[in-house]
């Protein structure tokens, strides 16, 4: 029996963490405005400029000056080279030479076919080339779709697509396939617990519930929550071992 699992390219990083940064623009707004509030309307329109620009619908230039603009701090507070550092900062990759062999000998031992997806942008997206070439992996994205190593590689700012509509899109085209065709689809998603600012948790249990309620629709498609307490492979064994039994979204 064939499975193809579907896993976020984030989880194969060291640390992917907002929270600092989320932080940094807090202090740095209530400094330039000790009345700044973030209210539940200005957090709205944060998370859905941020995913416009993971779905490469907004400029790295648009982004910052509308995201200041939100923080209501000048854009003479922070430089490009501050913003960007900052914005890079999120993500700490690691060891992924290993995490990459990992993914192979365990796709040889278990016949799955593992596809990875990430909900990222052009700047985060080019921060993880440079680093994965200094370990000599590759990450190619002149091909279609792109690939890490030999793993397909889906990802939002490239597709011009959101996170919900980047996994239909790769059950749809998994689904498609005339040869090595799977039985079953396992898509691997990081749980929000695992997220330490409260904003953000909130905004990612939103997602992944609208996610887990179109899989639950969807024959022999399964979705599996990766904890931060679990290693990756031990993640991977349970999503191999598992039927096409849903999370349910209540539990997230």
């Amino acid at each position: 029996m064939t499975k193809a699992i579907i896993l976020s390219l984030g989880m194969l990083q060291e640390e992917v963490n907002t929270n600092h940064f989320i932080v940094y623009l807090l202090a740095k707004a209530k400094a330039s405005n000790p009345g700044f509030n973030f209210t539940p309307d200005l957090q709205t329109q944060a998370y859905a400029l941020s995913d416009r620009f993971n779905a490469g619908k907004v400029s790295p230039e648009d982004f910052k000056r509308g995201l200041l603009t939100l923080f209501t701090i000048p854009e003479a507070e922070i430089t490009d080279t501050t913003f960007w550092e900052k914005w890079d900062a999120m993500v700490t990759v690691g060891n992924i030479k290993d995490k990459m062999q990992l993914l192979q000998d365990f796709s040889s031992d278990h016949q799955s076919l593992i596809y990875l997806h990430s909900d990222t942008n052009t700047v985060h997206l080019e921060k993880l080339k440079t680093e994965y070439q200094a370990q000599s992996i590759t990450l190619n994205t002149d091909t279609s779709p792109p690939q890490v190593e030999q793993f397909p590689l889906y990802a939002s700012c490239l597709a011009g697509k959101s996170r919900f509509e980047l996994v239909q899109h790769i059950i749809a085209e998994i689904k498609q396939k005339q040869f090595n065709h799977p039985d079953e689809i396992i898509l691997i998603l990081a749980d929000p617990e695992n997220i330490q600012n409260p904003h953000d948790k909130a905004n990612q249990k939103k997602k992944i519930a609208s996610i887990i309620e179109w899989c639950s629709q969807q024959e022999n498609v399964s979705v599996k929550l990766h904890s931060s307490k679990d290693s990756l492979l031990t993640t991977l064994q349970k999503a191999a071992g598992a039927k096409t039994a849903l999370t349910p979204a209540a539990q997230i």
